[in-house]
């Protein structure tokens, strides 16, 4: 039998590999997709250069600010949060 975790798993691995796919089948660029699976344990560092130039770009900083494996720089000529 399944466990329910070890089906969580699955799903999320496969909505992972399927959203990637759909980004390449609608002819998006391979260098424009950053693909990073943070499921361990270990540190990740997120480096942003110009993060200014994404409009909204201070939700998405927030929202890498909440991963609790990750540490994210932004960094470049102008960065600075408005």
């Amino acid at each position: 039998m399944i466990k329910v975790s070890d089906l969580l798993l699955l799903l999320s691995y496969l909505l992972f590999e399927i959203s990637h796919q759909y980004l390449l089948d609608a002819s998006i660029d391979q260098n424009h997709i950053i693909k990073i699976a943070l499921d361990d344990k270990k540190m990740y560092y997120i480096l942003l250069d110009e993060v200014q130039l994404v409009s909204e770009f201070e939700d998405v900083l927030n929202g890498f600010f909440h991963i609790k494996n990750a540490d994210t720089y932004m960094i470049g000529s102008n960065a600075r949060l408005k």
